[in-house]
């Protein structure tokens, strides 16, 4: 019984750790509808509040939806795989960032090889994708440049201009730490994207490092003879 109740410490952990992270945004939306209501200072205009309690929803309701991504693969629920194509999978993630990273006037260099074929899920690896080069974007200078790889041992994504303090390098993977410790406001992340991509990468046997390089930070995924088909 101790055994069990051990195992299940980091999820209680982590569920408590939600909870309180889902009362910031609720204590905003309630403060602002109910000074609305009242008619209080800047509120009685509407028009330029809403916008702000839409945005407190919409961080509110993506922080759930992956409260709920990370419930369902702890459970081990990865039920369904295939073969499938890393290559296509890159690709379409850089097409789909592509506005992301223009907005910061970010420069994406991609040297994808073709046919990088492995047995997985498609939507959870996209999904890990996703995250590691939506992350590298909102946390690089504007103007930096973005180097994307894809060979058929590794995958590297490569943002230049900046470092990660070193004692911040293994606690990366932690749910809701934030290097900057606004909890990612600035940069919109809610601070379990990277959490989510380790339980990805673990569940379908793929190693992966982070490290700083001279002046730019490395995210490398190994890929292996048991990976690849």
């Amino acid at each position: 019984m101790g055994h069990i109740d051990e195992l299940n410490k980091p999820r209680q952990h982590f569920f408590a750790t939600a909870s309180h992270e889902l009362k910031t945004p609720i204590t905003i939306i309630k403060g602002q509808v109910e000074s609305m209501i009242m008619e209080i200072g800047r509120y009685k205009d509407t028009r330029t509040i809403l916008p702000e309690t839409l945005k407190e929803i919409e961080n509110m309701e993506q922080l759930v939806k992956e409260i709920l991504s990370i419930s369902k693969l702890e459970m081990n629920t990865m039920n369904h795989t295939e073969l499938l194509s890393l290559s296509n999978i890159l690709k379409r993630v850089y097409k789909h960032l592509i506005p992301l990273a223009n907005e910061k006037h970010i420069r994406i260099q991609k040297n994808i090889s073709e046919d990088v074929m492995m047995m997985g899920n498609e939507l959870l690896l996209e999904k890990a994708v996703h995250n590691i080069i939506s992350n590298a974007i909102r946390h690089s200078p504007v103007g930096a440049k973005l180097g994307l790889e894809l060979s058929f041992d590794s995958h590297l994504v490569r943002n230049s201009g900046v470092n990660i303090p070193d004692e911040d390098l293994d606690k990366l993977f932690t749910p809701f730490y934030c290097v900057e410790k606004s909890h990612n406001k600035l940069s919109g992340g809610s601070g379990l994207g990277l959490y989510l991509v380790k339980i990805i990468l673990e569940q379908h046997g793929l190693s992966y490092t982070i490290e700083n390089r001279q002046d730019s930070v490395c995210f490398k995924i190994t890929l292996n003879s048991h990976n690849l088909n």
